[in-house]
Formats: C-alpha cells, sequence, structure tokens
C-alpha cells in the first residue's frame, strides 16, 4: 500500500503494525495506567495503528478517570469499526448518555456510528454543529467526516454549518471550514 492509499483508506483498512515508536504493544498497555498523562496518552495513541488486536486494552480506557483517555478510546474503536466497537457497545451507550463530557459523548457516538448503528447515534454528532464552542462543532464536523458517505443523513446539517459559517460571510470560519471538509468526505461537495 503506497502512501497515497494509506491516506485515502477509510480508518479500519489501513496497515497495522507491531511496534510503534519502537515499543511493543505490551510496553503501550502497561504505561495505560502511567500518573503522567503525557505517557497514558501517548501510549493509547500508539496501540492506534496496532489494530483490531489491541482493542480489548483500548476498550478497558473507556473507563478511565481521564476524559481525554475516554476521548480517545472512542476515537480509536470507532475507527477500527465494528469488529472493535461490539463488545464494548453497551459502554459506549451509556458514555454517550451520561459522560460529564460532551467531547467523549461524540466520540463514542462516531464509534457508535461505525459500528453499525448511524441511524440512532448520528445525531449526537449533528447536533453538536451547533454548540457554540467552536471546538466543539469542529470537532462534530470532524467526526462527522470520517464517518464518510455513510454518513450521508448529515449533509444538511453540514450544509447549514457552512452557509452560516462560511468563510467570509460572517460566524466563524473554522466551523465552516470543518463543515465543509466534512461534506467533502461526503461526497457532497465538488
Amino acid at each position: 500500500m503506497s502512501a497515497d492509499d494509506a491516506d485515502s483508506a477509510k480508518p479500519d483498512d489501513r496497515l497495522t503494525v507491531d511496534v510503534v515508536a519502537g515499543r511493543t504493544a505490551d510496553e503501550c498497555v502497561g504505561e495505560l495506567d502511567s500518573t503522567e498523562r503525557t505517557d497514558r496518552l501517548r501510549a493509547l495513541r500508539s496501540l492506534a495503528p496496532m489494530g483490531v488486536s489491541v482493542a480489548p486494552q483500548v476498550g478497558r480506557c473507556l473507563e478511565h478517570d481521564d476524559p481525554a483517555m475516554r476521548y480517545l478510546a472512542c476515537s480509536i474503536l470507532g475507527d477500527w469499526g465494528p469488529e472493535a466497537v461490539k463488545p464494548f457497545g453497551d459502554t459506549l451507550k451509556r458514555i454517550v448518555k451520561t459522560d460529564p463530557m460532551k467531547s467523549t459523548q461524540m466520540a463514542a457516538a462516531y464509534a457508535l456510528c461505525r459500528g453499525g448503528e448511524m441511524q440512532q447515534y448520528l445525531a449526537t454528532l449533528t447536533d453538536r454543529l451547533e454548540y457554540p464552542e467552536r471546538g466543539m462543532a469542529c470537532c462534530a464536523a470532524e467526526l462527522i467526516g470520517r464517518l464518510g458517505p455513510d454518513a450521508k443523513d448529515a449533509v444538511p446539517a453540514l450544509q447549514k454549518a457552512y452557509q452560516t459559517h462560511k468563510p467570509g460571510g460572517g460566524g466563524d470560519y473554522h466551523i465552516g471550514g470543518a463543515a465543509k471538509n466534512a461534506l467533502r468526505k461526503l461526497g457532497a461537495v465538488d
């Protein structure tokens, strides 16, 4: 697979590796409970390219006290697709409903959408496109874009976000740009 192919592949189609930055899965897993936040997050991110074989270790981070760990775990499982998401479906559904961090709720909804429950959880993402905080709206657009053309029901909400925030047209051009990028990924823009 060429670098161009890897960039255009769906998240769960990427090549998997056994070592990231000179560290094996076991070494990364050993750092998931580090008292140093940077070490924990680096370890979790390092597990992502290792693929579904480490899903149980990533999945246990869904219950972590650190909201960034929960967010990343949801995102990584979602990137891996249905095989990784299904064993954690109940936990992800609980996170969507009860996690105190809205960003983590969105990441869990993204994972559930990638796990085959698009109809039930896409609205969690589209609703956040109108959130007053720029980062939340941009993150929602990014997650929708990562869903690809299967998230076609999000097109009207993305178009509205783009029209409201398009560069030079008022609003927040960051949100407009994120919405337009998502529309491109969904195949809804030339």
